[in-house]
């Protein structure tokens, strides 16, 4: 997401709303896989890394102000494959992210009709949602868009969040007689339920990447770290609140995404609210995958052209057409991409889990840690504290590799396990699949 010259309130809104959307909807599941006080340790921990990774980038960003993008870490690390492979794995985040919102919008609309139709045919409309609105070509003009984005989500479980309270049960709980939450303070979950939990929130958190954007743009970069340290209180305190209360209402009964644990009408309401923000939310992924497309395919079309002369290539003008054309190319084969995703993985926590794990971790971890490295090895006397930040940094390495191995392991094999009574690209309810592991 770009920003405009802004202050430090404005830049700690939109860090804010860089974090808070598609992850806060697997949190409640993910603390029913490790239990309350397991899921907030869990959060906090990885609050704590976030809180320390965003710190990193403001000071990375004092020190290479021309650093202004993921990218460009990789071209200060390993140089213009860097570059490639930064990017690279940048774009198949926003790939992936962008297919769980349309995953996401097809959940809703699956709610929302009482899942009257084929699922494919959620699939195909939430889709073609998101090429039509990443197809808006001005960033200015998404920018009023994450606003309402934001204040849909956030409406929605507000509104979740009430009802539970109101009610004391969800809708899959026995209806006749009193009925007690079957929570669980603490819970032994096997090893590969732990490591699909823990890839959910650090999933939540893996838009921190995007700050160094949201630095580059601000008026006096020297408040960043009061933005950042607003804006990712403002993230914890948002994920903590609806994970506890929609666990400590619902239990076992929890869904994934949260917002169809009340079931019912409050369930409809919670879906008819949020798919305005899920719809913002899938425009904005696939907004920015489908700039580095358009541009990669121009840069294709520059150089296989007629004429072989590289300053003639340079000089080449596309025609409004053309340009028209290779534009809704980009948007439609990244919906494209995202639909084949989401209808191949329709199990949104097994999705969210992947992309957390394989993708997530990819971008937060190692490479802040990596330049970090690169910025005080060689600079800083041997002291004790020095000793003890490389300690931090190599296990952040370890750490974020690990996830990348381990966590994806776990990711597929619940996928694999959830894809034996849900096949992809099947017509089944996708309600189904919305609902609780347990």
């Amino acid at each position: 997401m770009y920003v405009a010259q802004v202050g430090w309130i404005m830049a700690a809104f939109t860090m804010f709303k860089t974090q808070v959307g598609i992850g806060v909807l697997s949190i409640p599941s993910a603390f029913n896989q490790m239990g309350l006080l397991g899921g907030v340790v869990c959060l906090l921990l990885v609050h704590k890394i976030a809180l320390w990774l965003g710190y990193q980038i403001g000071q990375a960003g004092l020190r290479h102000p021309d650093v202004r993008a993921f990218d460009d870490v990789g071209q200060k690390l390993f140089g213009r494959w860097g570059r490639l492979l930064f990017g690279t794995v940048y774009w198949l985040y926003f790939i992936f992210v962008g297919a769980s919102a349309v995953l996401g919008i097809s959940i809703a609309l699956g709610v929302l009709t009482n899942n009257s139709r084929c699922a494919l045919d959620y699939f195909v409309t939430a889709s073609c949602i998101a090429w039509i609105l990443a197809s808006i070509k001005t960033v200015a003009r998404l920018a009023p868009l994450s606003i309402v984005g934001a204040a849909s989500i956030g409406t929605s479980l507000a509104v979740l969040t009430i009802a539970l309270i109101v009610r004391g049960r969800p809708e899959t709980a026995p209806s006749a007689g009193p009925w007690v939450s079957d929570y669980k303070l603490v819970k032994y979950p096997t090893f590969t339920e732990t490591l699909s939990a823990v890839s959910c929130i650090v999933f939540a958190y893996s838009g921190v990447p995007a700050f160094f954007t949201i630095h580059a743009q601000m008026r006096e970069p020297k408040h960043y770290n009061r933005a950042m340290f607003a804006s990712l209180s403002g993230v914890f305190t948002v994920y903590a609140t609806v994970g506890i209360i929609v666990y400590i209402y619902c239990g076992s009964h929890v869904s994934s995404p949260a917002l169809g644990s009340a079931g019912g009408d409050i369930e409809k309401v919670c879906y008819g609210i949020a798919i305005v923000g899920l719809c913002v939310t899938a425009c904005l992924l696939c907004h920015y995958p489908t700039k580095q497309t358009y541009s990669l395919a121009t840069a294709l079309i520059q150089k296989l052209g007629p004429g072989n002369d590289p300053q003639q290539a340079a000089e080449r003008t596309f025609s409004h057409r053309t340009t028209t054309l290779t534009w809704y190319s980009s948007s439609g084969l990244v919906a494209l991409t995202a639909f084949l995703i989401a209808s191949g993985i329709p199990n949104f926590s097994e999705l969210v889990s992947l992309v957390g794990a394989l993708l997530g971790a990819a971008i937060c971890f190692p490479p802040l840690a990596c330049l970090w490295f690169k910025d005080h090895w060689s600079s800083e006397q041997r002291t004790r504290k020095f000793w003890l930040k490389v300690m931090w940094h190599a296990f952040l390495i370890a750490a974020g590799v690990f996830m990348m191995c381990a966590g994806t392991y776990a990711a597929v094999g619940d996928i694999l396990h959830a894809g034996q009574g849900r096949a992809p690209f099947s017509c089944a309810p996708l309600s189904q699949r919305a609902g609780s592991s347990e």
